[in-house]
């Protein structure tokens, strides 16, 4: 299966670039999918990494409890919009009535 090549323009090839600095120890850095490394490249101070662990885990407990939360909201928000549309119409009510008895 061949490989899907992606043409870029020249605009947007110069916006991806970066300049690196041509003062200093040269460093080898790895990215991997899960994990972030930070590598402090200062020539003051030894070469610190610096693993984040990302864990996008979410019990089904907890994806329940925020599933009736959000139906709470939605209630919520539902009923002032009904409580408003049934004052909207009372009020329509009212100025009919006052305005047939004063024609």
């Amino acid at each position: 299966m061949p490989a899907e090549t992606t043409i870029q323009t020249q605009s947007e090839a110069d916006a991806k670039m970066v300049d690196l600095p041509a003062e200093g120890d040269s460093v080898d850095v790895e990215i991997s999918d899960k994990k972030e490394t930070i590598v402090d490249t200062s020539p003051k101070e030894e070469i610190k990494e610096k693993e984040v662990v990302v864990e996008e885990t979410a019990s089904s407990e907890e994806m329940e409890d925020y599933g009736k939360k959000v139906q709470s909201r939605i209630d919520k928000l539902t009923k002032r919009l009904r409580e408003s549309e049934r004052r909207e119409a009372a009020a329509i009510d009212f100025a009919q009535g006052v305005q047939g008895e004063a024609a």
